[in-house]
């Protein structure tokens, strides 16, 4: 009979068994064999999995979150992790049964339940024994020490080199002895039971610093020595408390020197450290450039003081300061740094070529930034190859095979920050339009190469191009043009400009500066001369930067091709001519032979005109234009202040009054009056502000055809000149003295029209010169009007 059955014999019967006195007892020898055959088929290693498996049943969650903490070689789940621990147990109980197996056989037949704890105790094979009467103890220990591959950080990890983590369990065994037969008179002890209690089982990292050869994000990093442990990382569960957790953590690691184009600030560190919900977080310290010649504020300092056409002294109204390029480009600076840092980890090597991987670098670049916070500063920041380009910025997803090649040592790298606001009025000549916003990207030319260990190098930092897009948003604008004011609904700017680094000098190019519109209407004073409708094909003022000029849209054309200095030359000429008449005609009726002077002196209006036109020569009583260093400068914005200096002028210049005016014939006290005139020839007065509808070709457009200028002018003569009969006797009064004076007083008037015509017609390829000139080519060349064409002069003397 086994001594299975026996002892299942022995439960059987009920004997009872009287107490012994403890003495005894301890003095009863074990059946060596039973002992031997019993622990042999007990297996020891199942049992802890067994128990180990319900504990990861029965466990709460977090005991799972905690592990995971921890990235251990060849552990995959909880289940591998503990399974990894059963090995050991299995070695040990091997080890108990090679010790227990090692007793001499001389001292098998007299063993007491102490002298087998002494035993296992002496093997040092990390179990445990003691004895209690009848009752054998054992306390298995097991433990692993797996590679520490990496900590995890959130979403990333921080890689470490050949450390380990610890992973323990403890068990307590117990196998109770009972008498097998104990009516005999011999105390044989046989075992009755073998079980196992009070599990635990712990896993930590304790006392640990990571000391060098730490990695991160493709940096070498050095551990900060720390009075404290780095690392402080238990997990355990034991059958009578049920789960425990701790995990303490406080990493400092700095960078090493080494060839990267970043560094840390002030020797700033990165911080492993865990928060208040037990997860690690990792903070990377503000970061700068090595050398100034990364640096964006540095880079665009010189675009501060280029010209931009239009945008002189450019600058940008945020958070209620003004910032100019280079504040843009220090805004940017802290995400260029950590944007150059993610480039650092993103090389890798696909097929024997250096590159960038796209998919890591968006990922690490969100892992060390604010990504709220660089959306409140920039849209885009784009890695650019001569065949591919790549926003970081971008919520896209990136594959595998979305790479940037490195083997060309240079790429591209383009900032685009969010709308700005341009700070103040942007004078345009033609408009000054507020409200103006900026769509900018900023480009640099980057030099790189890749070293032997895999990490990036700047070579070279250079800006390549500045690009503007300023647009306003539709807006109603009162602008003059020419000599008319517009009121224009719905316009809006679009100027593109490009600055580029060319060969270390910038240049700067433009392929568009528009100013489009919705309804334009053209005002002369209160009268409307043109009305524009909607029309998206023509309705757009074009600046040529050739020409340096806007091009105005068709419709208007004609009427601001009339300017200041057109009208302000044809009067000149006009008057010119009448002077050269007032010195013929005087010429003729009187004989200034005995006269020590000549007509110009009688009619002495050159001067005054003069003045008329062009002011004092000091320049206190400006003219229609005033000359300053050598240019002109007109005095008037529109036909009607010309009319209204003139008039004002000419009566101070000339010293005349009302009085004077009137007593002559001129009623209206004026001598130089304005007409609109409509296409019928009749007199538009300008009483309700607008001439009605019904233009030429469309029943929308007013019949304003031209102005018409009405020159009364009078002024007085009163001049004195000596008598000189000598000049004219000559050598017959040869001897005899003459000496006297005579005045010349009297008053001169004369009127003509300025006519100012802007119908026209447009020329077409079935257009002739004869459809042009006429049947009469001399009349037609002498009346026909072209845009601002005039009338004949004519003069009227009283």
């Amino acid at each position: 009979m086994s001594k299975k059955q026996q002892r299942k014999s022995l439960n059987k019967n009920n004997y009872k068994i009287e107490a012994l006195e403890p003495r005894l007892m301890m003095d009863a020898n074990v059946d060596y064999n039973d002992f031997v055959d019993e622990i042999t088929d007990y297996n020891y290693a199942s049992a802890l999995s067994s128990t180990l498996s319900e504990m990861q049943q029965n466990v709460d969650q977090s005991f799972t979150e905690a592990l995971g903490k921890l990235n251990l070689a060849n552990v995959s789940s909880v289940q591998d992790f503990f399974s990894s621990l059963t090995n050991d147990a299995a070695s040990k109980w091997n080890s108990l049964l090679q010790a227990i197996s090692a007793i001499p056989q001389n001292q098998q037949n007299s063993l007491e339940v102490s002298d087998i704890a002494s035993v296992i105790n002496a093997a040092d094979i990390g179990i445990l024994a003691s004895a209690d009467n009848n009752t054998l103890s054992l306390s298995v220990e097991s433990s692993a020490t797996p590679l520490l591959n990496a900590l995890e950080l959130g979403d990333f990890d921080v890689a470490l080199t050949d450390l380990s983590a610890v992973i323990n369990t403890s068990a307590k065994i117990t196998i109770s002895f009972a008498d097998a037969a104990p009516n005999d008179n011999e105390d044989i002890l046989t075992v009755s039971a073998i079980s196992g209690t009070a599990l635990e089982a712990e896993v930590s990292v304790a006392d640990l610093n990571t000391g060098t050869g730490v990695g991160y994000m493709n940096m070498s990093l050095n551990d900060v020595a720390d009075v404290n442990n780095d690392v402080e990382l238990s997990v355990s569960y034991d059958s009578t408390n049920g789960f425990d957790s701790q995990f303490l953590m406080d990493v400092e690691l700095s960078l090493t020197s080494g060839n990267l184009p970043f560094r840390f600030k002030n020797n700033g560190q990165i911080k492993i450290t865990e928060n208040d919900g037990g997860d690690v977080v990792c903070s990377i310290p503000e970061i700068e450039f090595t050398n100034s010649q990364f640096d964006l504020q540095t880079i665009l300092g010189i675009i501060d003081e280029f010209e931009i056409p239009f945008l002189k002294q450019l600058s940008f109204e945020i958070g209620g300061d003004r910032k100019r390029i280079s504040d843009i480009g220090l805004m940017i600076n802290e995400y260029w740094t950590r944007a150059s840092l993610a480039m650092n980890a993103a090389v890798s090597r696909v097929e024997n070529v250096d590159c960038l991987n796209m998919e890591t670098l968006r990922k690490c670049f969100g892992m060390i930034t604010n990504l709220s916070a660089v959306s409140g500063i920039l849209d885009k920041i784009e890695i650019i190859s001569s065949n591919s380009s790549f926003d970081i910025l971008s919520t896209n997803s990136f594959s595998a095979s979305d790479i940037v090649d490195l083997s060309s040592g240079e790429i591209k790298v383009r900032f685009t920050p969010n709308l700005l606001d341009v700070a103040g009025d942007v004078d345009l000549g033609l408009f000054k339009l507020g409200g103006v916003k900026a769509d900018c990207f900023i480009e640099l030319n980057l030099g790189v190469s890749v070293n032997e260990n895999g990490r990036l190098s700047f070579t070279s930092v250079s800006l390549n191009e500045v690009g503007l897009s300023v647009k306003t948003t539709a807006q109603d604008e009162n602008v003059h043009i020419g000599l008319f004011d517009a009121e224009v609904k719905n316009c809006g700017l679009d100027y593109n400009i490009s600055v580029k680094n060319v060969q270390n000098e910038l240049k700067w190019s433009s392929d568009k500066l528009e100013i489009s519109f919705g309804t334009l209407e053209l005002k002369s004073g209160s009268v409307c001369v043109c009305k524009v409708n909607e029309n998206p094909t023509d309705n757009t003022f074009k600046y040529s930067f050739e020409d340096a000029e806007w091009k105005m849209p068709d419709a208007i054309k004609q009427f601001v091709s009339l300017s200041g200095d057109t009208l302000q030359q044809q009067l000149l000429s006009y008057l010119n001519a009448l002077q050269s008449s007032l010195r013929s005609l005087i010429r003729d009726k009187v004989k200034l032979g005995v006269f020590d002077g000549s007509v110009d002196k009688i009619v002495d209006v050159i001067d005054k005109i003069d003045k008329v036109v062009y002011g004092s020569e000091d320049s206190t009583n400006p003219g229609l234009v005033s000359v300053l260093n050598g240019l002109y400068k007109l005095n008037f914005s529109s036909v009607e202040d010309f009319v209204e200096i003139f008039d004002s002028k000419w009566m101070k210049v000339f010293g005349l009054t009302p009085t004077d005016l009137s007593e002559n014939g001129i009623v209206d006290g004026k001598v130089c009056s304005l007409k609109y005139i409509d296409l019928n020839g009749n007199e538009i007065v300008p009483t309700s502000g607008e001439v009605s509808e019904g233009g030429i070709e469309d029943e929308q457009q007013p019949d304003f055809k031209k102005y018409r200028i009405d020159f009364n002018i009078f002024f007085k003569i009163d001049e004195e000149m000596n008598l000189d009969f000598a000049n004219k006797l000559g050598s017959i009064l040869a001897n005899v003295s003459t000496d006297g004076t005579i005045g010349f007083v009297g008053k001169a008037g004369f009127k003509f029209s300025l006519g100012v015509d802007f119908s026209s017609e447009k020329i077409s390829a079935d257009t002739t010169i004869g459809s042009i000139l006429g049947t009469n080519g001399s009349d037609a060349l002498e009346n026909h009007d072209y845009l601002t064409g005039q009338g004949s002069l004519s003069f009227s003397f009283y």
